[in-house]
């Protein structure tokens, strides 16, 4: 598993923005989520990469995608 989803799937994991997040949907909606991380934000995920570490812009996006994220995948939590 490359160090960008490793660094995304324990940022999300560990900072408690997922904790609204019903426990039966966590998995699947975090590994959805560092893929939509992988297609939308390929610049993010490559600084990663590259850099092995999550700057301020990196979590800034990561929060602001996972809000929206978050969002769309609550209707499916309802249901």
């Amino acid at each position: 598993m490359p160090v960008s989803r490793q660094a995304i799937l324990l940022y999300v994991a560990t900072s408690g923005l997922v904790d609204d997040v019903p426990l039966e949907h966590v998995r699947p909606f975090v590994l959805g989520f560092a893929d939509e991380m992988e297609a939308e934000h390929p610049d993010m995920v490559a600084e990663i990469e590259s850099t092995g570490t999550l700057s301020g812009p990196a979590v800034e996006c990561i929060r602001a995608a996972l809000a929206d994220a978050k969002k769309r995948g609550s209707a499916t939590w309802q249901a």
